[in-house]
C-alpha cells in the first residue's frame, strides 16, 4: 500500500538532472502532486478509492509524458511523399522501432503503460479523472484547515501541552473553530484530520511558511502542456528542500505530541519559521 512518506521517496530516488531522470520523477512527482490533495491510505473521495485514484494519476502522466517525447523525439520521424493530382506533398511518419529505440520512450511504456498480463489493454481500466479535479476545489478547503491546525500546534506549543493529557487534538481543533466563531463542527473536523493528516504538514509549509511549489498547482490533464508542466515540476533540489522543512516540522511535533505525521528522511537540526504573534495572541486569548 502507498504512503506519503513512500512516494516522496519514489521521487527523491531518482535525483538526476539528465532527461531519463526527468521523465521518471516527473510521473512520480505529478502523483505525489495528487496524493497531496487524495493522500494514501484513507484520503479518497465519497466514490473512489485513493489507490484508483494515484495509480490513474501515474498512468496518465506515463501517457502524456510519452506522447510528449515521442512527438518532439527528431529521430522517431521519417518523411514520406504523397501525391494528389500530380502534386507530391511530403508528410512525416512515424517510425515506432525508431522510436522504441529510445530509452525514455522504451522506459515509460514498459514501467507504466504496458502491462505484463493484459498489455495496454489495461489503459481502458482508467477512471475518467475528471470527476477527480471536480473535487479539486473542496479538497484545498480541507488542507487550509489542516494546515491550519499544524499552525496552532507550531505557534502555541507550550501552552497546548500543559493543557493536554493526550496529543491535543481536541484543544487545537476547538482553537480554530472558536477562533472562526464556528459553534459546532468539531466532529467533522476530527475526522478529516484522521484522513488527511499525512499532508497536513505539506500544506502548512505552502500557505503558513510561504514555502511556494508547483506541486500544489496540479495541472488539469486536458491542458495542452500538460507534460511540460509536470516536467517543470519535477526539479530535484526544491522538492528537497520541500521535503527536509516537512520532516524538521513532523519531527518536532511527533517528538512532543506523538502526532505520528510522516518522515521522509533525516529531519535537519534547525530550521527559521516564520512567527504570527498576533495571531498566536489571539489564540491564546482563547485558550483562557
Amino acid at each position: 500500500m502507498s504512503t506519503v512518506e513512500r512516494m516522496a521517496l519514489n521521487v527523491l530516488q531518482v535525483p538526476g538532472d539528465d532527461d531519463r531522470s526527468q521523465y521518471r520523477r516527473a510521473v512520480q512527482v505529478y502523483a505525489f502532486s495528487i496524493a497531496l490533495l487524495f493522500p494514501p491510505p484513507t484520503g479518497g473521495n465519497d466514490n473512489i478509492k485513493v489507490s484508483t485514484i494515484l495509480s490513474a494519476a501515474k498512468t496518465i502522466a506515463a501517457a502524456r509524458l510519452f506522447d510528449h517525447r515521442v512527438f518532439n523525439l527528431d529521430s522517431a520521424w521519417g518523411t514520406s511523399e504523397s501525391e494528389v493530382g500530380g502534386i507530391k506533398i511530403p508528410r512525416k511518419t512515424l517510425r515506432p522501432t525508431a522510436a522504441f529505440r529510445d530509452e525514455i520512450v522504451r522506459s515509460l511504456f514498459m514501467r507504466y503503460l504496458f502491462n505484463s498480463k493484459r498489455g495496454i489493454t489495461k489503459l481502458l481500466d482508467n477512471i475518467d479523472f475528471g470527476v477527480v479535479e471536480e473535487q479539486f476545489e473542496k479538497r484545498i478547503e480541507d488542507m487550509d484547515a489542516m494546515a491550519d491546525i499544524i499552525n496552532i500546534y507550531m505557534l502555541c506549543t507550550s501552552e497546548i501541552k500543559k493543557r493536554s493529557q493526550s496529543n491535543g487534538i481536541s484543544i487545537v481543533i476547538n482553537l480554530y473553530l472558536d477562533h472562526l466563531n464556528i459553534e459546532t463542527g468539531e466532529r467533522t473536523l476530527a475526522d478529516k484530520w484522521k484522513r488527511l493528516k499525512p499532508v497536513a504538514v505539506f500544506h502548512y509549509l505552502y500557505k503558513c511558511q510561504n514555502h511556494a511549489h508547483l506541486i500544489f498547482s496540479a495541472p488539469s490533464v486536458q491542458l495542452d502542456d500538460f507534460a511540460q508542466r509536470i516536467l517543470a515540476m519535477s526539479e530535484f533540489s526544491s522538492f528537497a528542500s520541500l521535503c527536509q522543512s516537512h520532516d524538521y516540522v513532523s519531527h518536532q511535533l511527533n517528538n512532543v505530541f506523538g502526532l505520528k505525521l510522516p518522515v521522509i528522511g533525516t529531519p535537519p537540526p534547525s530550521l527559521e519559521l516564520r512567527g504570527n504573534p498576533e495571531y498566536r495572541d489571539k489564540l491564546l486569548a482563547l485558550l483562557k
